[in-house]
């Protein structure tokens, strides 16, 4: 749903306690290798309409090169929406 260079906000089906350490794989861009990250949820909520979890995530022990990797496509995203909306 939602990502940073220092964190997440995942939806699942599956209840995830608060503490917990989870990995993320995605891609970011077509093309790319997947990344795979670890994460510690920090908080979960229960999406009464959906019935999903909306998991906050931090990443732990993410590798600078990542991070930047995520940061730089965050950018992009940006960038491509700000123009679309100026079209």
């Amino acid at each position: 749903l939602d990502i940073s260079g220092g964190g997440s906000l995942i939806r699942t089906r599956q209840p995830v306690p608060i503490g917990a350490l989870v990995t993320l794989g995605f891609t970011l861009e077509a093309g790319t290798p997947p990344v795979e990250i670890r994460a510690r949820v920090k908080a979960v909520r229960l999406e009464e309409r959906t019935h999903a979890y909306r998991l906050n995530t931090e990443f732990e022990g993410i590798a600078r090169r990542t991070q930047e990797q995520i940061v730089r496509f965050i950018f992009q995203q940006h960038t491509l929406l700000s123009r679309r909306r100026s079209a």
